[in-house]
């Protein structure tokens, strides 16, 4: 009869040894985060490669239609989309207006469509909100007519350019200067919609002070229309503070991912 050792190989067959296991373990973590870097690679790698695509294709339009025989194009980095020729109206071209060639990046389109559903907002509602400010003329409130009609002139072009620099921002998200600049100006806006929405009395802003002192003289007709004015400054400050949460949150997720190569809020301020 044979008998079996203690101590022979058979036990530590029956038992495999705790460093077996933590050696896989960790060779299945390597090759996860091995994997992860090289799908972010290529992401980088393909939002380059469209960027570059459609800066060539911009130039091969630009020098064609002044020289057919061109011979040679050199293919500009992404920093030179902004360069593209303008092609909205169509009738009368003033400004650039594709997004689907402009933004590489899926999500940044959806803000940029977003954004300017913010600024039609915003702009209706400085519109209105000299209307309701006509009415207020019956009520010797000329004062507030003239400056109502001053923050309309003035703030609906620069609603126009803080949309084109979110434009600009998200054609080249990389690049935090433009990005954070932006984030800066809708900071600015949202102070705006507070003041608009408090509407003190004879400031040109149609607002909730200014809604019960026309409640109050028994003005009905005008109040009504300053109700509707409050109304909307009270949706645009939410709009507003949505679209800043909003691009804030998806650069630092694209950026600790990896997916773009900029400093986080707090390390941009500090080198201001």
């Amino acid at each position: 009869m044979e008998h079996n050792n203690p101590g022979t190989p058979q036990m530590s067959s029956e038992f495999p040894s705790h460093t077996t296991t933590t050696t896989h373990s960790q060779s299945t973590t390597y090759e996860n985060s091995s994997h992860f870097e090289k799908e972010q690679s290529l992401m980088r790698w393909e939002q380059d490669l469209k960027l570059r695509e459609n800066a060539l294709s911009s130039q091969q339009n630009t020098m064609a239609a002044h020289d057919p025989n061109a011979p040679h194009v050199v293919v500009p980095g992404p920093h030179a989309t902004h360069a593209r020729p303008a092609n909205f109206p169509s009738a009368y071209p003033i400004m650039r207006l594709n997004l689907e060639e402009d933004i590489a990046i899926r999500e940044y389109r959806q803000i940029v469509k977003f954004g300017i559903f913010v600024f039609l907002w915003e702009s209706a509602a400085l519109i209105y909100n000299w209307v309701v400010s006509i009415g207020t003329i019956i009520y010797s409130a000329v004062d507030n007519f003239f400056l109502a009609l001053f923050y309309m002139i003035v703030g609906v072009p620069c609603l126009y350019f803080l949309t084109r620099k979110l434009y600009r921002a998200s054609c080249v998200p990389e690049r935090a200067r433009k990005s954070y600049a932006y984030l800066f100006a809708l900071i600015g806006v949202i102070a705006f919609n507070v003041m608009f929405f408090i509407g003190f009395k004879r400031s040109g802003m149609n607002g909730l002070i200014w809604v019960i002192s026309l409640f109050h003289n028994k003005h009905n007709a005008v109040g009504a229309m300053a109700t509707i004015s409050l109304f909307m400054w009270f949706v645009g400050f939410f709009l507003v503070c949505a679209l800043f949460i909003m691009y804030l949150r998806l650069n630092n997720i694209k950026r600790q991912r990896g997916e773009i190569n900029n400093a986080g809020f707090r390390e941009y301020i500090k080198t201001r």
